[in-house]
């Protein structure tokens, strides 16, 4: 009978908990901040399409579609974690300048399309499908990934 119980609260609570995970278009002024003044400083003058908030059960993140074909995701206190820009050269400004100084000299005909950071790591991806990985935190290149 415990059994039954027990496997009906959890089955219950893992109903509610998915259930609350969901994506929904927001207005820009509803991004945290931080977010908001990233985009209006790095992306001036680019239309925004689309603004979305994906509610998950721990975490809360946002992505923000320019109408250029960029796309730019936040956390939940608006620091971006990914820049993609689906073929098209990303502003040196948010490049931090390191990562843009090796990529001008070792390639110096490529173009970053693709930039992304989490705890440890900066991966930027090139317009010619090579990705590159950065130490965050000294922003020394570490290595290629393909």
């Amino acid at each position: 009978m415990i059994r039954r119980v027990v496997f009906v609260l959890v089955f219950v609570a893992s109903v509610f908990l998915v259930a609350r995970a969901e994506d929904k278009p927001i207005r820009f002024d509803q991004l945290p901040k931080q977010a908001q003044e990233f985009v209006h400083k790095h992306f001036k003058g680019t239309d925004v399409s689309l603004v979305m908030m994906d509610n998950e059960v721990f975490s809360t993140s946002y992505e923000v579609r320019m109408r250029n074909g960029v796309s730019v995701d936040f956390d939940k206190f608006g620091r971006w974690t990914e820049i993609d820009g689906n073929t098209v050269m990303l502003p040196v400004s948010v490049i931090p300048s390191k990562i843009n100084v090796f990529v001008n000299t070792k390639h110096p005909d490529s173009k970053v399309v693709k930039i992304s950071r989490d705890r440890r790591h900066y991966e930027v991806e090139l317009d010619n499908t090579l990705e590159l990985i950065f130490d965050l935190k000294t922003m020394k290149f570490k290595r290629y990934d393909n």
